[in-house]
């Protein structure tokens, strides 16, 4: 338990640290002045769309991963969104994103014929249909958008890391399941029993599992469903960043939202703190000033906007959600 406790220690303190270093690089030589002056003249009469916007953002979320888990478990609509809610809730008070692993416990819990291990290889799914996209919303910038070149060196070798790791998860899934497949004992299984003796067994079936919620990516049906879900929530949420721009003043078009989205992605992949602070400020500022649409004292502006809004969709849709579920496996 001792042992437990150090470890999330240390990753709050590496999580706080890294969000105070981008911080620290968003917010050196700002004019704070002209940060009030960009808020105070701020369009406040498209918070409502925006927020309206973000909240189904969440909610296609919500169906994509049904989409993802159908292939082995029925879920019904509402409660899958209801759990995505809640673990943006959770990434909002816990360092890590920890609300990822709070997803698939919850529907452990409320779901009984669902395993913990399937559904958290679902989310590994969901993340890596979310770099997909990244991915392409930075190629697409790298092509439409006068970027200096290296960012256009960077985004090439993401891109090309990204690919990779989306293949490889992908492979290793449907190697898992054609080894369980086969007659007769597994590789797997004999490699498990040399590492793990007694415990072959346990860890064989959970990774059998995990590999059955990684392979819904390959499954023509469930891939399908859960591209035009997640390309549906990234449209809205383009449609919400491009207006959070609006508010501001910033005169960006929807290739520079594009940009915005793809900078924004990358920095979910670091290490954060509850809310993601630091990390979101300072890559939605720098797409924005690589651009070249917006002074500084605005780019900050539009990620204070930005982020501020989305913490409160996924805040109130959250806490909403949390009512009446079962917090427990029964």
């Amino acid at each position: 338990m001792a042992g437990s406790s150090r470890r999330q220690f240390v990753r709050l303190g590496v999580s706080l640290a890294i969000a105070a270093g981008f911080l620290a690089l968003v917010v050196r030589g700002l004019d704070w002045q002209g940060v009030a002056q960009v808020l105070q003249a701020s369009r406040t009469e498209l918070l409502a769309p925006v927020l309206l916007l973000l909240v189904l953002h969440y909610a296609l979320k919500g169906l994509r991963w049904r989409a993802l888990l159908s292939e082995e478990i029925q879920v019904s609509r509402l409660l899958s969104v209801r759990l995505v809610f809640v673990g943006f809730l959770m990434n909002n008070f816990l360092p890590a994103r920890a609300g990822e692993l709070g997803r698939p416990y919850l529907l452990a819990a409320n779901v009984p014929e669902a395993r913990f291990s399937f559904a958290l290889a679902t989310m590994l799914g969901v993340k890596l249909f979310d770099l997909l996209f990244v991915v392409l919303c930075l190629l697409a910038s790298a092509l439409v958008l006068e970027l200096p070149a290296f960012a256009h060196t960077g985004i090439v070798l993401l891109s090309a890391a990204s690919l990779v790791a989306l293949a490889t998860g992908v492979i290793a899934a449907r190697w898992v399941q054609a080894d369980r497949q086969r007659e007769g004992r597994g590789r797997l299984v004999g490699l498990l029993e040399r590492v793990l003796g007694g415990r072959a067994p346990q860890a064989y079936e959970t990774a059998v599992h995990f590999a059955a919620g990684l392979a819904t990516m390959s499954r023509p049906r469930a891939f399908l469903a859960a591209s035009a879900y997640t390309a549906a929530s990234f449209a809205l949420l383009a449609v919400a960043l491009l207006l959070c721009m609006r508010m501001v003043h910033v005169d960006g078009g929807l290739e520079h939202t594009v940009f915005v989205m793809g900078m924004i992605g990358i920095g979910f992949t670091i290490p954060a703190p509850p809310t993601g602070a630091g990390n979101y400020h300072w890559f939605a500022s720098q797409a924005l000033l690589l651009t070249g649409v917006a002074t500084p004292e605005a780019a900050f502006g539009f990620a204070l906007v930005a982020h501020i809004t989305q913490v409160i969709a996924n805040s109130a849709g959250g806490l909403v959600s949390m009512i009446g579920l079962r917090w427990k496996k029964a």
